[in-house]
């Protein structure tokens, strides 16, 4: 307990600083969202366009910017924060160790909501705001939702607070459910990608589900990781036979690997 204040104290004030700057930037593309949204949206009628855009590197950018933060940066940032909790366990791990994992944790989702924001921007200034396919209103409600998680963390409880389990479970909730709906959301962008294109990405759609599957079995691995390590060792827990009057207090501590000593000790002469 002590370890977690020492390191909410040295870590209040830069994650201050992060999401100031992270504040700062976004408010300029805030503005930038505000006038887009007093454009009329091209084909505001359509879910899908007809026919491909002249160009397809603004679709490249916004898609390239989505993966780098809903795919990857974000989905990063929260194994970090589950090796935590196995650090935190380990009482040969020093603070520092502790303390590292939780910057790059920061730092990562900081960077995540920065490029994810840049991305969400962009797609309102090249195209327009239309929420008229699923992809859209997906994009824009995670968007909305990547905004709160840094609030909520920076307001974190102490362990050991009434509160704590509660700020957890919003916590962890809003960040696991937002991250698969996120992955679920990307499958739909690049299948808007081939009807748009008219060609298939088959090669990335592997290498992305892939990596998917990777960090969905190290998700799974650090919730048993104990466990498995556990089945390696024996029980160290003493054996303790049933209370009694006959026994002396000495008995009570484990019961005696000696058949001869536990007959001496059981039935005394």
């Amino acid at each position: 307990m002590r370890m977690e204040g020492e390191l909410r104290l040295c870590g209040s004030s830069n994650q201050l600083q992060l999401l100031g700057l992270v504040f700062i930037v976004s408010t300029c593309s805030f503005i930038d969202v505000a006038l887009a949204l007093q454009r009329p949206a091209p084909n505001a009628a359509r879910s899908r366009p007809a026919k491909p855009p002249r160009s397809l590197e603004p679709l490249k950018l916004h898609a390239w910017l989505m993966y780098a933060s809903t795919g990857f940066l974000l989905p990063l940032g929260i194994l970090v924060a589950r090796f935590m909790r196995i650090a935190r366990k380990d009482s040969l791990r020093s603070s520092k160790a502790l303390q590292l994992l939780y910057y790059f944790h920061l730092g990562l989702q900081t960077a995540g909501i920065a490029v994810l924001t840049g991305g969400a921007v962009y797609s309102f200034k090249t195209w327009g705001f239309n929420l008229s396919h699923t992809h859209q209103k997906l994009g824009f409600s995670l968007w909305i939702i990547m905004w709160i998680q840094p609030v909520i963390g920076f307001l974190r409880p102490n362990h050991g607070v009434k509160g704590r389990p509660v700020w957890y479970g919003i916590h962890w909730l809003l960040g696991t459910g937002s991250i698969i709906l996120c992955i679920i959301n990307l499958y739909i962008g690049i299948e808007i990608w081939e009807h748009v294109t008219k060609s298939s990405i088959r090669n990335l759609n592997i290498a992305f589900s892939v990596q998917v599957a990777l960090m969905t079995f190290v998700y799974m691995m650090q919730d048993r990781w104990d466990y498995l390590v556990d089945q390696g060792r024996g029980l160290t827990k003493p054996i303790a036979p049933p209370p009694s009057t006959t026994l002396t207090p000495i008995s009570y501590s484990m019961v005696p690997t000696s058949m001869e000593y536990q007959m001496r000790h059981y039935f005394p002469a």
